[in-house]
């Protein structure tokens, strides 16, 4: 499975039960409308849940994060 979600970062960790609970396993899910400077508390919420960095994209004041669900 597949998720793009362009959402600020507050709204990300507070829906992220939710992503963790309908995305399959290896699924990858694109987070992106993050300020650099909340990037880590996303990363941080996304690795408790089981998700896995692959790749951090950042343009201007703005920050993507790739990342992967953790699965068999």
């Amino acid at each position: 499975g597949f998720l793009l979600c362009n959402l600020t970062a507050d709204v990300i960790i507070e829906i992220f039960p939710e992503i963790h609970r309908v995305m399959r396993p290896k699924g990858i899910a694109v987070f992106s409308g993050i300020l650099i400077s909340q990037g880590a508390a996303v990363r941080r919420a996304a690795e408790a849940l089981g998700f896995t960095m692959l790749q951090e994209k950042t343009r201007g004041e703005w920050c993507a994060l790739v990342m992967r669900q953790n699965g068999p």
